[in-house]
């Protein structure tokens, strides 16, 4: 099969996956106006592959193309069954529906072969995360039964969500591409599938506001200005792309009197490499290292009490996307997007049906929960740290819409928990064999006294998408000026000032936790001596992570907050004015004749549109607002993956936020303040757009004027420059499952682990340091380093005997790798071994299985 025929085979197969799930989306998300059509691909994706991995881990369905079609074909039951009796108003409706179908095919089929042409013309599965990727989604399509077996740990399962790669094994079993072809595939179908979910939400969101328009025709706008959803999340970046051309130029630098480049914009903007001088001769290409794209993710600095920078990770999609890691966060964007169309779909559903007082007895009897939990379910299988901040947002929808209706008490905070612990419990059910054999290295809360962002490197990083949503709720000023502003100035300023507090309050009592430790491991009782030694270490290593401790801490701590207040005055003034119009939005409701506010029904429909979106900024305030106080504790012991994790989700919710914000502005504002906004609004544009023009060409050579082989095999460049080792992979693939033995060395280096990666085949050991981020610890990996190297080494057939016994190894294997970081005693393997498989640079030794059956 051509590639471009896999490429095309991978397009059908969503597709039809899709549209045989459509009677679902149509049924279920029926108050959305497009009836759930642009987000019935990741409903089929997910319910498919949820099938498929119950059935298979219940040994109902085995792990091959069969049993994938099979799942497909009960999806397809599934929906038949549904949707019986509504075959005529569903084609009445589709057949009304062709400008926005038509429209949305469009968009899904370029972003896909777009995306698909970029990966090809970048195509290596090298470097990064990408090897673990590769070795998850080949653990998959190798392993008989789910839970799949861990590809750099022999012996165990898998310990981290992976249903991700299930999905995308699925696709590459019914497909038949190479998973090293599949790879590339993957991260190209789904920037397509984000692409059309964005846009769906974005449609579903303005298709209730420009309805109203006085207007004809004006319900077709929602089909075109929803474009800018996927524009939005998908190619507007951050901008470290016009810092970069600045810097380049550069711009801001002046020559001392010795000839030095110096600058004091630069050296105050603090972000590492552009507070160094520009290499020379300047120009308006960036040229400072050969991974040009990777600081548009490092533009947030940390900085501990003794000035010791801590990484900080800030990606953004176009980022990801173009970094190509098929990482959780990637393989969660177009669910998380049907996540917020569900809630989006509880929203309107609640408009138009009062809520009630909510019955866990009438929820567990409604399918639409069921539904809702598969789907939230799934995003914590997906991307665990996802599935609270979507829940979130589904029970806010019902808090709000309680609000609205009957004004605020404190059963609204018992409405959000019943919603939120009802369907967060039935999704883990749905999904707990995934839980059974899951670990965590999550470790609770620590505060962030020392670590906080500075407002210039926020405003980096979120200015395209905070201008357009601050301007959107500035317009709405004389709405709430008068009967919010005063109350939300007091709830907002109030949230800051308790995260100010609670950081304070549990950095002390860490501190005292230290001092009572210290004081406890003197003591002659042996359990109380044991406790104290516990918290001792344990407040040790969150003042080491801090750069000290003490008074000179605090006050260090308070002096850089308060210098540099960007950030929690920016996420201050966004939430001030989110609660005001919230607070405004209810007076509205509560009115019925709207004399007071001068409203028509037109715009109070508009009005009430605005509702969801608010709840949209005031979750991404919240998840950005929430490092500048605590992160989630960790291995790494910093807020680096904490502002990861919510950052991103920030973007994909403030992208949503900004495109309908920018949508309204742009079709409401005239005159002088119309003509500043478009003005500001292209500036920005313009300017958040610079990273991807500049980065995607650097990423991928296309920038260079010389033609770019294109290959969407990840792993042609090894056929190309290692071809020993690619005969050696490709060999092992065919072979029978059995742990395999290579040398053990640093991670992220592709040199090692890339036996299991590439062959399918479990390593007896592979990346450490992944392994002790998956399972929270290295008790599972015992002494096997140790072990592998003396089997390497030593040449005793006996003990080398007794190691191949313990771990139950099948495959020894010797190849330019092992020779180079042991001193590899063949002859052992050679006289007692027989040799499976041997080229110029590589030999695999098989253990007969009578040798290893010995101890079983």
């Amino acid at each position: 099969m051509s590639q471009i025929l896999m490429v095309f085979s991978w397009y059908l197969i969503v597709t039809v996956g899709g549209y045989i799930t459509l009677p679902l989306a149509y049924r279920f998300l029926k108050f959305l106006p497009d009836r759930g059509f642009t987000l019935s691909r990741p409903l089929g994706l997910l319910i498919w592959g949820y099938s498929f991995w119950l059935l298979t881990s219940f040994g109902v369905l085995q792990n091959n193309a069969g049993g994938v079609l099979f799942a497909l074909l009960l999806l397809a039951c599934l929906s038949a069954w549904v949707f019986r009796g509504k075959w005529e108003e569903f084609k009445i409706w589709f057949a009304s529906q062709k400008r926005l179908i038509i429209t949305a095919e469009i968009l899904f089929l370029i972003a896909y072969l777009l995306w698909a042409f970029v990966r090809a013309a970048n195509p290596e599965i090298i470097y990064t995360e990408k090897p673990m990727e590769l070795a998850f989604i080949n653990a998959v399509l190798r392993s008989p039964t789910f839970p799949p077996f861990d590809p750099w740990l022999a012996g165990y399962a898998i310990s981290y969500y992976y249903f991700g790669y299930v999905i995308v094994a699925m696709i590459v079993h019914l497909s038949g591409v190479p998973s090293s072809i599949g790879f590339n595939l993957g991260i190209a179908m789904w920037f397509g599938l984000t692409a059309l979910a964005a846009y769906g939400v974005l449609y579903n969101l303005l298709s209730g506001v420009f309805k109203t328009d006085d207007r004809p025709n004006s319900s077709r706008k929602a089909v075109g200005w929803a474009l800018l959803a996927p524009l939005f999340i998908l190619m507007v970046s951050n901008l470290s792309g016009l810092l970069d051309v600045l810097h380049a130029r550069g711009i801001f630098w002046q020559r001392n009197p010795q000839g030095v480049l110096e600058s004091s914009f630069w050296q105050w903007l603090g972000i590492q490499e552009f507070d160094q001088p520009p290499p020379e001769p300047l120009s308006w290409t960036p040229k400072r290292t050969y991974w040009l794209w990777w600081r548009g993710s490092r533009v947030l600095q940390d900085f501990n009490l003794v000035n010791q920078r801590e990484e900080v990770i800030d990606e953004f999609p176009f980022f990801s996307y173009l970094l190509a890691d098929m990482h959780p966060h990637v393989l969660g964007m177009p669910f998380v997007l049907l996540a917020a169309g569900l809630a989006l779909n509880y929203y309107l559903t609640l408009k138009r049906k009062p809520a009630v007082e909510p019955s866990l007895q009438g929820w567990l009897k409604d399918p639409r929960t069921w539904l809702s939990a598969l789907i939230f379910g799934g995003l914590s299988f997906l991307n665990t740290w996802d599935f609270p901040i979507y829940l979130a947002l589904f029970a806010g929808v019902y808090t709000l819409n309680r609000y609205f209706q009957d004004g605020w008490s404190w059963r609204r905070v018992g409405d959000f928990l019943f919603i939120a612990l009802t369907l967060g419990i039935l999704g883990i059910l749905l999904y707990l064999p995934f839980y059974l054999g899951f670990s965590s290295q999550a470790g609770g809360f620590l505060p962030s006294l020392i670590f906080h962002t500075r407002g210039v490197h926020f405003w980096v990083m979120f200015a395209p998408l905070m201008i357009p949503i601050l301007a959107w709720l500035f317009s709405q000023w004389s709405v709430f000026r008068q009967s919010g502003l005063r109350l939300g100035s007091l709830i907002g300023a109030g949230i800051v000032a308790i995260g100010w507090l609670f950081m304070l309050i549990a950095s002390k009592l860490i501190e005292l936790a230290g001092l009572l430790g210290q004081a406890w491991m003197t003591s002659a009782d042996g359990n109380l001596a044991s406790l104290g030694q516990t918290l001792n270490s344990l407040s040790g290593l969150f003042f080491i992570k801090q750069g000290g401790s003490g008074a000179e801490l605090f006050e260090v701590a308070f002096l850089r907050r308060m210098t540099s207040p960007g950030t929690w005055l920016t996420l201050m003034v966004i939430l001030i004015l989110v609660f005001a119009m919230i607070i405004a939005l209810r007076r509205i409701y509560g009115n019925s004749r709207n004399v007071e506010h001068n409203l028509t029904p037109t715009i109070l429909e508009e009005q009430q549109n605005h509702g969801f979106v608010l709840l949209l900024v005031l979750l991404g305030a919240g998840l950005t607002l929430v490092p500048e106080f605590f992160y989630l504790q960790d291995d790494f012991g910093t807020r680096m993956n904490t502002i990861f994790k919510f950052y991103f989700q920030t973007w994909l919710l403030w992208g949503i936020a900004a495109a309908y914000a920018s949508a309204i502005l742009l079709n409401r504002l005239r005159g002088i303040r119309g003509g500043l906004f478009k003005a500001a609004w292209l500036l920005m544009l313009v300017c958040s757009l610079i990273y991807p023009s500049v980065m995607l060409p650097a990423k991928t050579g296309l920038h260079k004027g010389q033609p770019v082989e294109l290959t969407l095999d990840g792993k042609a460049y090894l056929q190309r420059n290692e071809p020993d080792e690619w005969q050696a992979f490709q060999f092992l693939w065919g072979m029978p499952l059995g742990p395999v033995v290579e040398a053990v060395g640093p991670q992220y280096n592709p040199q090692y682990a890339r036996v299991a990666t590439h062959s399918g085949q479990p390593a007896l050991l592979g990346w450490e340091g992944h392994e002790i981020q998956w399972r929270g610890s290295a008790r599972e990996m015992g002494s096997r380093r140790v072990d592998i190297e003396t089997l390497y080494q030593t040449g005793d057939w006996t003990r080398a005997r007794e190691i191949i016994q313990q771990y139950g190894i099948r495959y020894i294997y010797i190849g330019p790798v092992e020779r180079s970081t042991y001193r590899v005693s063949e002859n052992k393997f050679s006289s007692n071994l027989g040799l499976l498989f041997a080229n110029s640079t590589v030999q695999i030794y098989e253990v007969p299985h009578s040798l290893v059956a010995k101890t079983r």
